[in-house]
């Protein structure tokens, strides 16, 4: 059913399915695959992430202002997480989310039928941070 071996429990109770306009940070101007792996993969050698539900989740964000924020936050950190920030389309049908209100944080579990270039992307911007 799901894209990911998904640990016991997850996705969390409260996570549901829905239609909603959501933004990714992507590495590329241009997605593709690699902008929209979880974490549990990109690390593969972090053993918490393999029972961690959040790890095999995407995340996205409810504005772009929420998006560009957590690229600031990430780069204070040194770290990247990306340059552009698309506007892209999650559709109930494709997985669930769990919504995080105090940072505009979408984890969305997807499905295992969906693939990143089924996402409805439409528009891509490059964040000026």
């Amino acid at each position: 059913m799901w894209k990911e071996q998904l640990p016991n429990n997850c996705p969390p109770n409260n996570a549901y399915e829905a239609d909603t306009i959501a933004f990714r940070v992507l590495q590329n101007e241009e997605p593709i695959e690699n902008d929209f792996i979880p974490y549990v993969k990109m690390y593969p050698e972090n053993e918490r992430y393999k029972t961690f539900c959040k790890a095999h989740a995407l995340s996205f964000y409810d504005t772009i202002e929420h998006a560009v924020s957590a690229i600031r936050g990430a780069r204070e950190r040194s770290r990247n997480i990306g340059r552009f920030v698309a506007k892209v389309e999650l559709k109930s049908e494709h997985g669930k989310l769990e919504y995080n209100e105090s940072n505009g944080h979408y984890s969305f579990w997807l499905k295992e039928n969906y693939s990143y270039t089924d996402f409805l992307t439409q528009e891509i911007q490059k964040a000026d941070v």
